[in-house]
């Protein structure tokens, strides 16, 4: 009974600690805008801890908390419902979307973590001193990059090779 005790842990554990939820949209989203599945995962769970209600003191909203204004630009890039934002499945869409554009504008999934926090007209300041943005200036978005990478990596050692 203990072993069988150990094992449930074992396996259920993880559910609880990075959950996989939301799988079909975070796998259509992935594969439609080529962000890896842990990449999303990392960032929803940091952003909102998986409370698709969540709003922060900012305003940001959903999933993967996105500020309106910026829900704005995106809606009108995909088409998507102008009252979309607090849907899950749009949340996830518009969050993936905004990702790759930030990773496709800096390169690197660090750097792009620290644009989707602090934006990225203040990233792009910082670069010019800083190209391998050594030194994140803010606080916050300093730990939100170590935590989004904790994620990340937390899932990808949890669920290796169980999707990309």
């Amino acid at each position: 009974m203990l072993l069988v005790i150990c094992v449930l842990i074992l396996f259920i554990f993880p559910c609880w600690s990075h959950p996989i939820v939301f799988w079909e949209e975070v796998s259509s989203a992935s594969a439609d805008f080529d962000v890896p599945a842990y990449i999303i995962y990392a960032v929803i769970k940091t952003e909102s801890g998986f409370r698709k209600n969540a709003v922060s003191p900012k305003g940001a909203v959903g999933l993967m908390q996105i500020l309106p204004a910026t829900y704005r630009e995106i809606q009108e890039e995909l088409s998507l419902p102008p009252d979309g934002l607090a849907s899950p499945a749009v949340n996830i869409r518009a969050g993936t979307y905004y990702l790759s554009k930030l990773y496709k504008r800096f390169g690197d999934w660090r750097i792009a973590f620290a644009a989707y926090n602090a934006g990225p007209g203040t990233v792009a300041g910082w670069l010019q001193s800083d190209p391998t943005l050594d030194s994140i200036p803010y606080t916050e978005t300093r730990q939100y990059v170590i935590l989004v990478n904790r994620a990340y990596r937390e899932y990808m050692r949890l669920y290796q090779n169980r999707f990309s």
